[in-house]
């Protein structure tokens, strides 16, 4: 099974190291744009269009174009992942034309593997990528679940683990995100959580060990408008604190790190 590698789009003042890896990792391919441009237009250009032996590779599959839709294929939408991360994949769309042959992209639009797995399905409104957008695993698990209102994310965004447990849990308000953003372990225990406001993180940061580790608290921090306030701690498996600073008092590296010395 694969890891997903999404387009970037930005970077991201926050200070995120200290929720752990998997966390940043999500941070950063949402907070920070990885799953966008996705408020680009998909008009057709004839130099990213496929080479005629891969619009035969494989079988068309019936999606449900309006009747005076037509159904076309060729690479995926950038919209959501990379040129990279989409190699071997082909795209499936409907496309209406008016009388000037200028062409508009509306209704089901779906993603296939090169082994015929369905990695993307979504709708296209006007040639740009709108409404619920599903993403899958090539063993059919749902990876992503999420969101477009007018090019940007909206509402609430799931990304799965394999076993299809919740990994990462969000909510975004015009691509922004907003309120309680939390990550899981794959067996479901709470590995981080913290909240947003207009896009910037505003509140209390925490993290967790794992279960096998306990489970307690290991980390927890304020923040208000993405910046560190107050005091940083960071705490053993038993629960006992092993460091503690204010901003200011160590240096920036020390007071974003998540890890904890050995017991």
């Amino acid at each position: 099974m694969r890891s997903r590698s999404i387009r970037r789009r930005g970077g991201r003042s926050g200070r995120t190291g200290r929720l752990g890896p998997p966390a940043l990792l999500l941070l950063s391919i949402l907070a920070s744009g990885m799953l966008g441009p996705v408020g680009g237009s998909a008009e057709p250009s004839p130099a990213t269009a496929p080479a005629p032996d891969e619009r035969t590779t494989r079988k068309r599959p019936a999606l449900a174009c309006e009747e005076d839709a037509t159904l076309a294929a060729g690479r995926p939408d950038p919209a959501l992942f990379s040129a990279e991360a989409s190699k071997g994949v082909r795209a499936f769309w409907c496309e209406r034309y008016d009388p000037n042959g200028r062409t508009t992209r509306a209704g089901p639009y779906l993603e296939i593997e090169a082994d015929g797995s369905v990695r993307t399905r979504a709708t296209y409104v006007d040639s740009r990528l709108a409404g619920p957008v599903t993403i899958r695993y090539r063993d059919g698990a749902v990876f992503l679940e999420g969101f477009l209102e007018e090019g940007e994310w909206s509402g609430p965004l799931t990304i799965f683990h394999p076993n299809g447990t919740p990994w990462f849990e969000a909510r975004f308000d015009a691509g922004h995100l907003e309120g309680g953003f939390r990550t899981r372990y794959p067996d479901g225990a709470l590995e981080s959580e913290t909240r947003f406001q207009h896009g910037r993180e505003d509140g209390l940061a925490r993290s967790f060990y794992p279960t096998a580790m306990g489970g307690r608290l290991k980390s927890e921090v304020h923040v208000e408008a993405d910046q560190l306030m107050g005091e940083h701690r960071l705490l053993d498996r038993s629960g006992r604190l092993v460091r503690s600073n204010r901003r200011g008092d160590a240096p920036a590296s020390w007071s974003r790190s998540a890890s904890v010395p050995a017991d």
